[in-house]
């Protein structure tokens, strides 16, 4: 799920390439191209965004702040998740933490997005 929400997010989100190895094409200097759009890397694998870690929390937060979809996220947020946050007996459950989790901000981006297509 990691991985398929990180590659729903670039390219559906933002656009960019999800890259993938293009093995037959390893250089003897240890550099990789990207077989969807040429990007080369060192090393022996192309890399990807990971928005689960912090440094992809804040890309994410960046590249949606950056857009028209940023107020039109957190509308949806408050909306969708209300009862994710008020249990039954009316103790209230800290919204913020679920937004500054990671792993959390980046799968309800995405199911944002979901429900707009």
């Amino acid at each position: 799920m990691k991985d398929e929400t990180n590659k729903f997010l670039v390219e559906k989100l933002f656009g960019g390439c999800w890259h993938e190895n293009m093995p037959e094409m390893i250089a003897p200097d240890s550099h990789q191209i990207c077989k969807k759009c040429g990007k080369a890397f060192a090393g022996s694998t192309v890399r990807n965004p990971n928005l689960y870690t912090w440094q992809g929390f804040g890309w994410l937060w960046e590249k949606l702040f950056e857009t028209d979809l940023w107020e039109k996220f957190f509308e949806w947020y408050e909306e969708d998740g209300w009862d994710r946050v008020w249990s039954a007996d009316d103790d209230f459950r800290i919204k913020p933490n679920e937004l500054i989790d990671p792993a959390t901000f980046a799968t309800r981006v995405r199911e944002f997005m979901e429900g707009r297509e």
